[in-house]
């Protein structure tokens, strides 16, 4: 459908649109709107309306002790007797109308999730890629992330999702979802490889996994700490350390964001170290380690970064098969997907303790280079 953007723009300036393979994400100058996908893939359900109001105010909710002043409520999606899509004024989570109500000409439809806009090149990932990233920002992540996992919450409930069966489950769900891209992202040999090693570890690490829920490290986490969901910004007047900002916590699917903070841990120092940077990846851990006195948390940190790398090479495989995504990002959507599977069957392949791990990950990135 086509939609209207009733915005003012700098010059020619106009919105761009971001694609995932959940949200389409129109990016303008001072604001982001993001809006979600009528899909239902199972541990995501967005195709009612009512759905995604619901989903966008969770959001919000979630999101703003992590983001102070970012998220700035909910916006309807009104559909006018033109036929055009416009925005209508953005409301606070706990006033947003309900699908179907009349509101200046329109009827709403659909909603999204309003946003300020931060720059682009804060991002941890673009600082990474500008050669800007410090041992020093990576210690005030660490710190931020460390901070927040021993404050937020836990329960009996929370506990659960840390379980042998809940841990198996996300596994096999993964797997089930990946086998329609063997032979297009990952071939079968992987496939098979990285059953037999979640299996083998689920039997074999199965007293540490049970010791995990009993004190307490499973719990309300953020869910996708990738580095494009990391901002990093200079001291203020009345701070010496990096102001850190965390966006994107996962509101969809608490199973998802309800976990091991060894799982987070591992998902952004295995996304470091796809990107070669060792350094950043040891710097942080060392930090959240001493912060935390997590030490357990690195025998299984090899197994949690091998289980992210497949959930990444699965949701960016759903790109594939995206109608709303053009040749030239589906071509980029292969190429990334079958890197993170490599990834993950290298973690699978090497069975290898969390040291060993950042040894050999060290002696292959400098292989590569």
């Amino acid at each position: 459908m086509q939609r209207a953007f009733p915005f003012t723009y700098r010059g020619d300036e106009k919105p761009t649109i971001c694609q995932t393979h959940l949200s389409a994400v129109i990016l303008t100058p001072d604001s982001v709107y993001k809006l979600k996908k009528p899909k239902n893939l199972n541990f995501a359900n967005y195709t009612t309306p009512l759905l995604r109001r619901q989903f966008c105010q969770q959001e919000v909710i979630l999101n703003t002790p992590l983001a102070p002043g970012i998220y700035l409520g909910v916006a309807p999606v009104l559909h006018d007797p033109a036929g055009l899509f416009s925005f209508g004024p953005t409301y606070p989570v706990e006033t947003v109308p309900f699908p179907g109500e009349a509101y200046n000409g329109g009827i709403i439809v659909d909603y999204a999730v309003v946003m300020r806009r931060l720059p682009d090149e804060a991002t941890l990932k673009a600082l990474i890629e500008a050669n800007q990233a410090t041992s020093t920002c990576m210690h005030a992540i660490a710190h931020t992330i460390a901070r927040f996992h021993l404050n937020t919450p836990t329960n009996a409930h929370i506990a659960h999702f840390g379980s042998l069966r809940v841990i198996q489950r996300n596994w096999e769900e993964n797997f089930r979802q990946i086998r329609p891209y063997i032979g297009r992202t990952l071939d079968r040999e992987t496939d098979n490889l990285l059953h037999r090693y979640a299996y083998q570890m689920l039997k074999e690490q199965a007293p540490l996994f049970q010791q995990r829920v009993a004190q307490g490290h499973i719990r309300d986490c953020h869910g996708d700490l990738r580095p494009e969901h990391i901002y990093v910004f200079p001291a203020g007047e009345t701070s010496t350390s990096h102001q850190i900002v965390l966006l994107d916590r996962i509101e969809f699917n608490e199973r998802f964001r309800y976990g091991d903070t060894a799982s987070e841990i591992a998902f952004l120092v295995m996304e470091l170290t796809l990107v070669h940077r060792l350094d950043l990846a040891k710097a942080f851990l060392a930090q959240y380690v001493a912060e935390t006195n997590d030490n357990d948390l690195l025998t299984l940190l090899p197994f949690y970064a091998c289980y992210r790398a497949c959930v990444r090479g699965k949701v960016i495989s759903f790109l594939l098969d995206d109608p709303d995504v053009t040749e030239l990002q589906r071509a980029h959507a292969k190429q990334e997907a079958s890197t993170l599977f490599t990834r993950a069957a290298r973690y699978a392949r090497t069975h290898l303790s969390c040291c060993d791990l950042l040894v050999e990950e060290e002696a292959a990135n400098a292989k590569e280079a």
